[in-house]
Order: structure tokens, then C-alpha cells, then sequence
């Protein structure tokens, strides 16, 4: 009796999943919604395509898509070109770092996005000092609550594993 059981995406198919949800939610920030001080509401979506795709290890593909994404993310923003890319990009080295020091692998779990929204947060202030501008972390709070918290819902879309062949 054969299974109605859906399979899962291939490793390909994660990564259009993926970078077309961050892409969409980047999308969302072109929308006028403002909290006041505390800044936009949007969750930083590159940091479930980071945690998942990581799993995979070091790959200049997995790098460029992340860089390209950054560079996407900059021109919607209206950032200096390279900035979010430098941050995205620092980001994913922490965590390709910390995965291999201490076996952290992304599973899905909240503590996941909690370690890289630290990476995110550090990458983003190494960046401003660089550019000569330290991002407001405050503003930076109310995205990285959103982003920890929608992580453990989403992160199946971002998952990856080796295939199999």
C-alpha cells in the first residue's frame, strides 16, 4: 500500500524556498510600518536561511547566495552597497565557526537563532564601525524577538541536508 506521505524538498529545493521567503520578507520592509523607537517590526529572515543552510558547512555557493542576498537586502534598504552583505556574511562565518568548535548544528531549535542573532548583532556593530555608523540596537530588539520566535515555525523551509546519492 503505497504512503501518502509528502516528501521533502531536495537540498535544491530548500534553497529556492529559502531565499524566496527572505526575499519576500526584505519585500515587506519597503512597507511603512514603524513601531517608534523601537523601529521596524520585520524579523530578519536571513538569519533562518543562515542557521539552516549551515549545516551543509563551508560551500563559496551557500556564501555567494548569502552575499547576494545582502546586496539584494542594501538596495531595498537604501544602505551603503555591501553593508548587510558584510553583516550577512560575518554572520554565517560565526556560525560556521561555533558549529565546528562546539557541534552546534541547526535542528530547528529556538537556542539556534538565539546564538545567531548574537553573530547578527556583533556582525552588524564590527560593520558599523567599519562605516563609521553603530546601528541602534534597541531598534534592533523588536526584529530579533520576532525573528527568535517565528524561527521554530519556519525553519523547515531552511533545513538542509546532505543528499544522499
Amino acid at each position: 500500500m503505497p504512503a501518502l506521505i509528502v516528501p521533502r524538498p531536495t537540498t535544491i529545493g530548500h534553497f529556492l524556498i529559502g531565499a524566496t521567503i527572505v526575499i519576500a520578507v526584505q519585500v515587506l520592509v519597503l512597507v511603512p510600518l514603524n513601531l517608534g523607537f523601537l523601529g521596524s517590526p520585520w524579523p530578519y529572515a536571513i538569519i533562518w536561511a543562515i542557521a539552516g543552510w549551515s549545516v551543509l558547512g563551508p560551500d563559496w555557493r551557500i556564501g555567494g547566495l548569502i552575499f547576494l542576498l545582502g546586496l539584494l537586502s542594501d538596495a531595498i534598504c537604501g544602505t551603503y552597497i555591501g553593508t548587510n552583505a558584510l553583516i550577512y556574511l560575518l554572520s554565517y562565518g560565526a556560525t560556521l565557526l561555533i558549529s565546528k568548535t562546539l557541534g552546534f548544528s541547526a535542528k530547528g531549535e529556538l537556542s539556534e537563532s538565539v546564538v545567531i542573532i548574537g553573530f547578527y548583532i556583533v556582525s552588524a556593530l564590527l560593520t558599523g564601525l567599519i562605516i563609521g555608523t553603530i546601528p541602534n540596537l534597541l531598534r534592533m530588539l523588536v526584529p530579533a524577538l520576532l525573528t527568535i520566535a517565528l524561527y521554530p515555525l519556519i525553519a523547515r523551509f531552511f533545513v538542509v541536508t546532505r543528499d544522499v546519492k
